[in-house]
């Protein structure tokens, strides 16, 4: 998911943004790594973790900015049949029961532009939403009203000028957000996922399944930085750097900041079972600096299982292996993709 998701529900139902373990994701048996080659798989997971993460709070940042939006063209929806903006339609519903607002919504080939990015969103398959609140068809969402987004056989493409920048599908998705105000980001409050998702951009490709995997947003400073407390099972393939993993997230701390420089920095620390690895637990002294999918400054320790704790270091060149934190390197190469650095498959 993407900066674009949900602007689908903007054509006719949602109107203008408005408000103020086991984690072996069914794999099997898997070889668990050992000594050098533990250390340098853990530095793949490790990236492809934050990476995975990262994207994941940009689906929720779009999430919130729906659950923000307003509902209706100025009355309430039933069953109705919108042309879309830029070609396509959408089928959708708005109703109250219970104390809460349902839409339901099918796309065909709809397409709508996002103002703030000026992308041009054009998505197809069933997304519904239910927010915790009533009165509120064909009227604004009021700030922290809590929502769940529930995604069937969805895909949604991203244009620039007419080329695709990025993709998301799913299978199925349910993700309960429940927003918290007074941070300075949009996606500040509790966030909990389950499903597939396939996401594809400049920074990476991506398959995500996730059991119950929650995190707990908080942002503060300028410029801002987020703070992600993420725990819950999740399996990744990196198609990118051909890898996968699937794992426990045992209380992982992310903090992420968009730099004046533009690039992503981000830390990660906290701990995790790895099915190739074990236990895994990781600590970084220099925040990671995300220049599309590689880091190109930074550095983290790592303790895999019983072996001692070793050094990484991310560099424009590459990176780096410290097995015994002296200082000294004894193993270095390219980071994305390299062929000569263990990974988990």
């Amino acid at each position: 998911m993407n900066k674009g998701l949900l602007l689908i529900l903007g054509v006719g139902l949602i109107g203008p943004g408005c408000g103020g373990g086991s984690g072996d994701g069914g794999r099997g048996p898997v070889e668990v790594l050992q000594g050098d080659a533990a250390i340098q798989a853990a530095a793949g997971v490790v990236i492809t973790m934050t990476s995975a993460l990262d994207a994941l709070l940009g689906s929720a940042a779009a999430m919130q900015a729906g659950a923000r939006s307003g509902i209706g063209s100025g009355r309430s929806s039933r069953a109705v049949r919108v042309d879309c903006p830029l070609g396509g339609v959408i089928d959708g519903d708005c109703r109250e029961d219970g104390g809460r607002t349902f839409v339901t919504t099918a796309s065909q080939n709809c397409g709508v532009v996002d103002d703030e990015t000026g992308l041009t969103a054009i998505a197809n398959g069933r997304l519904d939403a239910t927010y915790e609140a009533t009165g509120i068809c064909g009227r604004s969402v009021p700030e922290g009203v809590a929502v769940t987004f529930s995604f069937a056989d969805y895909r949604e493409e991203l244009l620039q000028d007419g080329s695709v920048v990025g993709t998301s599908e799913t299978r199925r998705l349910t993700q309960v957000s429940r927003p918290a105000l007074g941070g300075c980001s949009e996606n500040d409050g509790e966030v909990r996922l389950d499903g597939d998702l396939r996401t594809r951009d400049a920074s990476g490709d991506f398959e995500i399944r996730m059991h119950s995997l929650s995190m707990d947003i908080v942002s503060s400073g300028n410029p801002c930085t987020e703070s992600v407390d993420a725990a819950g099972d999740i399996d990744v393939a990196d198609l990118q750097r051909g890898s996968r993993f699937a794992g426990l997230m045992e209380g992982v701390r992310m903090t992420r900041r968009v730099a004046l420089d533009g690039l992503t920095e981000i830390s990660v620390d906290g701990e995790a079972d790895i099915d190739c690895l074990g236990r895994l637990r990781i600590r970084t002294t220099a925040a990671l600096a995300l220049s599309g999918s590689c880091p190109i400054e930074g550095a983290m320790d790592v303790v895999v299982g019983d072996l001692a704790e070793a050094r990484v270091e991310f560099g424009t060149s590459g990176v780096a292996f410290d097995y015994q934190v002296d200082g000294v390197a004894d193993f270095e190469a390219a980071i994305c993709g390299s062929d000569a650095i263990a990974s988990c498959e």
